[in-house]
């Protein structure tokens, strides 16, 4: 499994650079979530959700591009992380838990997927999270459907970690 090689990779590299976390600046803080991230984005696609967009569905049937979307937010997930190294960065079998559900895709097309993507926000130290994740689908309007469930108001109650609610509480600004 391509994956657990880049979860251990990253794992290493978090925990090498975790002492810098506390007293970095917004640039470095940027810099070493995408340890994580790019491990991430660059293990392929191995935690499918199965979850579509009702308008990635339709631009699939008219051939058009489609994109897959981390749907937890994995440069999110290392701030997380690197704020609770005692937690992650201690226990690799729960690291490497964290960096499968990180892994997990839902196709959207890519219209969706900066609509997602700008409910987050990273500017001038300052990191805000304008919906909290289990809600941001619903928030953007995404009607999302499952081959097997049909269509689904809320995935997010069965793969979102607990922890990240709780986390993301102190970012959220509405």
């Amino acid at each position: 499994m391509r994956w657990l090689s880049f979860a251990n990779v990253s794992f290493y590299a978090m925990n090498g650079a975790a002492p810098l976390w506390k007293k970095s600046n917004s640039d470095t803080k940027i810099s070493m979530t995408r340890l994580f991230y790019d491990q991430v984005f660059s293990c392929g696609n191995p935690n499918k959700t199965g979850y579509i967009s009702s308008n990635a569905l339709d631009a699939k049937r008219d051939k058009k591009k489609t994109c897959n979307d981390h749907c937890l937010s994995p440069q999110f997930i290392a701030r997380m992380i690197y704020d609770n190294p005692d937690v992650w960065l201690t226990d690799y079998e729960r690291f490497k838990n964290l960096f499968f559900s990180s892994c997990q895709t839902i196709v959207v097309t890519s219209q969706e997927n900066t609509k997602l993507s700008n409910l987050t926000s990273n500017k001038n130290g300052k990191f805000e999270v304008k919906v909290p994740t289990h809600l941001k689908y619903g928030h953007c309007n995404i009607t999302l459907f499952h081959p097997k469930k049909g269509i689904v108001n809320n995935p997010f109650l069965d793969i979102l970690p607990e922890e990240l609610l709780e986390y993301e509480k102190q970012y959220l600004v509405s």
